[in-house]
């Protein structure tokens, strides 16, 4: 009995034994299991981890660690966390270091490291105490993440959003942000602020509408709806109420675009102000101007006609009727008559009324006929009852140059009589007139021709006339004296510069006719010289009147 029971407490404590070998093998076998599940995640993760001693030396790192800051571990070990920190952090890390023994551990801090390269990377750190079995302190644990993509990132939207901010605020435009949803503004420019006599804080968090006239409230309404649906930027012209009441147009160009990821109507309002006033009187400067192209239109005409070959005084007087009313500002109800020596040349439209303009035509200051023009309807009073000041002016113009050209139309029909009268009428005549021989030396000159030249008769008799004329009109005039003298097809009018004896330059308008039967001809000089630089000033203005016609033709078609 005795001798069994020994036997089975021996079987028992083998199986005991056995038991214990086992449990004691399967716990090894769990502590070998969570070493290596703990060296693969130290070695696998992305952040870097380190474990130091109390005073920061690096005692060992993993993978992570040691590629971030570009060291091997045989460099990196026993060197100290400030030996690779920035000094301008060991403050916050010697705080950092006495708040982990304090409590155990850090929140989460950011900093700097040096690499081995120099250069410096941003990181994220979070540290633990790290104690023996006994609870002891004995080091620390460190997890590092590189933030560096992360800080500049946030870097660059600072200064994107500060070269956003300095050409939202000096924009010349006032810039207006509104919520699409609400219509609430969100934000607004300096210009704003002007534009609209207020401050920014009068402006943010007012519905849209406000800065409109308030009776319009629903149409400024809809055009919102409107222009948040359209995609692209659309243009619109308004109104926008100041502070004092004052009610301004404006162009406005409205978008929806996205600002920090939420959607906003952006509205880039320009005050219109003057552009409209230059609208409003756009028919005035149109009219005025308008009546300077006509003008010009009705002397051009005139100075065709007198180069017409053969035309004589009367079909100049008649044409010169039949084209004055369309330089008037109202040519469907115009007439004209010129009397002339009691010759009358009139359009077919000419009836006597009492809307009456009238100038005197005269030759070597006496008067020898008048200029009528009617108006066959009633219109309203302007300068000179229905008649503007400019059609003062014209018809005045219009005398002047009839009575030039029968002033010279006369001296030509005199030359063709004879010598001596034609002499006796040239030193008489008005107008500065030569005589030019085929050589081209001058035989004869008037005192009027002394006057405008500034030479005497004995200063210019023999002289080849081309002496007196700018380089650029030599070659062209001397071809013109050839072509008179071999076939009659040179101009009998036109226009040269020349030089009076102090050197002077001058504009002069000629008249040439050939002596009959002789190499000679007849030149009457007129001094254009002030004439020309009126004729160059409505010349300009009519330039600009053209391209403000364009101007205003466009921006009335994109408006």
């Amino acid at each position: 009995m005795e001798v069994r029971i020994l036997r089975d407490l021996g079987k028992a404590k083998k199986i005991v034994k056995d038991k214990y070998a086992a449990r004691r093998l399967l716990a090894e076998e769990e502590i070998r299991e969570s070493e290596r599940k703990y060296r693969e995640l130290y070695e696998t993760t992305k952040d870097g981890i380190a474990a130091t001693d109390l005073e920061g030396n690096i005692i060992e790192c993993n993978q992570a660690f040691l590629d971030m800051i570009g060291y091997s571990m045989a460099k990196i070990r026993n060197k100290n966390i400030l030996n690779i920190t920035p000094k301008k952090w060991h403050k916050l890390v010697a705080k950092i270091v006495d708040e982990i023994k304090a409590r155990g551990y850090s929140d989460e801090f950011e900093t700097e490291y040096i690499k081995k390269d120099g250069t410096v990377s941003y990181i994220s750190v979070r540290a633990w105490l790290k104690k023996d079995r006994e609870g002891k302190p004995t080091g620390m644990w460190v997890i590092v993440r590189d933030i560096t993509e992360r800080k500049e990132a946030e870097e660059a939207l600072r200064k994107g959003e500060e070269e956003f901010r300095l050409p939202f605020e000096s924009a010349k435009d006032a810039i207006i942000w509104a919520d699409p949803k609400t219509g609430l503004i969100t934000n607004c420019n300096k210009a704003a602020e002007i534009l609209l006599e207020k401050k920014r804080g009068e402006i943010v968090g007012r519905h849209q509408t406000m800065i409109h006239p308030q009776h319009k409230a629903r149409y400024y309404a809809n055009m919102f709806k409107t222009h948040i649906k359209q995609k692209g930027a659309v243009d619109a012209e308004a109104e926008v109420i100041t502070k004092s009441g004052k009610s301004k147009p404006v162009h406005i160009t409205s978008t929806v675009t996205l600002v920090g990821g939420k959607p906003i109507i952006q509205g880039i309002f320009r005050d219109i102000t003057e552009r409209k006033r230059a609208e409003d009187e756009k028919g005035k400067i149109l009219h005025v101007l308008g009546g300077y192209v006509k003008e010009l239109d009705c002397l051009y005409e005139m100075a065709k006609m007198v180069e017409i070959p053969g035309i004589s005084l009367e079909g100049i007087y008649q044409e010169t009727a039949d084209v004055m009313p369309l330089a008037w500002q109202y040519p469907d109800i115009t007439c004209a008559r010129i009397i002339v020596e009691g010759q009358e040349f009139k359009t077919t439209n000419f009836r006597e009324t009492k809307w009456k303009q009238v100038a005197d035509v005269k030759v070597v200051g006496k008067k020898v006929g008048v200029v009528e023009v009617y108006y066959l309807e009633e219109k309203p009073e302007i300068d000179e009852g229905p008649f503007l000041k400019e059609e003062r002016n014209l018809i005045e113009a219009i005398t002047e140059r009839l009575g030039g050209i029968t002033e010279r139309k006369r001296a030509e029909e005199a030359f063709t009589k004879s010598e001596e009268r034609y002499r006796r009428l040239l030193e008489y005549s008005g107008s500065a007139m030569v005589i030019i021989e085929k050589d081209k030396t001058i035989s004869f000159v008037n005192k009027e021709f002394q006057k405008l030249s500034g030479y005497s008769k004995k200063d210019i008799i023999g002289r080849s006339f081309l002496d007196l004329i700018h380089k650029k009109y030599k070659k062209k005039m001397a071809e013109y004296h050839e072509e008179r003298r071999k076939n009659g097809k040179a101009p009998i009018t036109y226009e040269f510069e020349a030089f009076d004896k102090k050197g002077g330059r001058k504009t002069i308008e000629v008249t040439v006719a050939m002596v009959p039967g002789t190499g000679r001809s007849t030149a009457a000089l007129r001094d254009m010289t002030e004439r020309k630089k009126l004729e160059e000033e409505l010349k300009q203005m009519t330039k600009e009147l053209r391209k403000l016609r364009g101007g205003i033709s466009s921006f009335v078609s994109t408006s």
